[in-house]
């Protein structure tokens, strides 16, 4: 158990059954052992290398596109939400897969980038063996925006081909649904409208994350809700994996210290710790390979997910959150519960 976790990360850890209590949970129970030798590969502007949250990063696990800087502490993501991002994943102290080591592809907005970080991330996976150990992060929810079900861009069918490569390897990957701005609150949309988000289906299986407050309900920000076709927790409920990205604590990208997040970004950065948490690398059967990431798209959204009620509400149904199968609610003073207390008062040297 890791005592001093931070709230929603607490909620990972909830069992099924207990209703929310109003005072701070006991902490974040899991596994110590799940999440060794997997991966997260994760596409962004960067993060602060330095941060006491990634005591598994490692500078041979950086990859630099060809529109960015090679620097390890510049996060030039707005506020520097790749940092947050990335900590929700695998943080000592925010994260929900602490062993899982990242690898991250340092990549600009543009087209060329994208196509690179993919390319790169396809062979890097296949030249070290890696396929059911990884898991590819895209946090980026805005760019390029389309209207649902329209057809990409020019140029970014190869992305979606690279993205293709890589499920039909089986290689996990996790999108955002989109936040609500000003154009989509008048359009009155509640579906997932951005690229890749909006081509998750059975023959595409990313998994698209929603928001959800610390209390279990819908972020009021978070797209998403009503995309019937997506087969989620309940009729038109389309996004394939709701967690905390509203308020959530996470890390900041300016000298150790951490900050407050809101967003479905955040939320995508704690599925792809979830599934990250339960890979274990063992190959499957022959009939079965192929569909590994369609297998954990269904098992996300169905096994490692249950719903939370901070009280009982007769006919009033929320959407089912991640949950790590471990229960949250026992004492924390019980024998067979493993304390763990990590450690984020150091600097790593760089």
């Amino acid at each position: 158990m890791q005592r001093n976790a931070p709230e929603d990360l607490d909620l990972v850890s909830w069992a099924p059954g207990k209703f929310w209590p109003p005072s701070k949970l006991n902490g974040y129970v899991y596994d110590v052992h799940a999440g060794v030798e997997t991966y997260i590969y994760i596409i962004g502007e960067g993060l602060d290398y330095g941060h006491a949250e990634f005591v598994q990063s490692r500078r041979e696990n950086w990859f630099f596109g060809p529109n960015v800087l090679p620097t390890f502490r510049d996060d030039s993501s707005p506020n520097g939400y790749m940092t947050c991002v990335a900590s929700k994943a695998s943080g000592w102290h925010s994260g929900v897969s602490k062993n899982s080591k990242l690898v991250v592809m340092k990549a600009s907005h543009t087209l060329a980038d994208n196509t690179w970080a993919f390319a790169r991330i396809l062979q890097d996976i296949i030249s070290r063996q890696r396929q059911y150990k990884s898991v590819v992060l895209y946090p980026r929810c805005s760019i390029p925006l389309f209207e649902p079900g329209d057809a990409p861009t020019e140029g970014w069918e190869y992305v979606l081909l690279l993205m293709q490569e890589l499920l039909d390897r089986d290689v996990n990957i996790v999108t955002c649904a989109g936040d609500n701005d000003q154009w989509l609150i008048k359009k009155r949309r509640n579906v997932p409208d951005r690229f890749p988000a909006t081509h998750s289906s059975d023959q595409f299986p990313i998994i698209v994350a929603g928001s959800v407050t610390k209390r279990g309900d819908r972020s009021k920000f978070s797209r998403g809700f009503h995309v019937s076709d997506l087969m989620a927790w309940a009729p038109g409920d389309g996004v394939e994996s709701w967690i905390p990205g509203d308020g959530v604590e996470c890390a900041s990208n300016t000298d150790s210290r951490y900050t407050k997040g809101r967003g479905t970004a955040f939320a995508a950065g704690m599925v792809a710790g979830m599934v990250a948490y339960y890979l274990d690398g063992r190959t499957p059967e022959q009939e079965h390979r192929g569909h590994f990431a369609a297998q954990m798209r269904r098992d996300i959204s169905k096994r490692y997910s249950r719903p939370l009620f901070s009280k009982p509400v007769p006919g009033i149904s929320k959407p089912n959150i991640i949950w790590n199968l471990q229960d949250g609610s026992r004492d924390p003073n019980h024998s067979e519960l493993q304390i763990f207390q990590p450690k984020i008062s150091f600097n790593m040297s760089t």
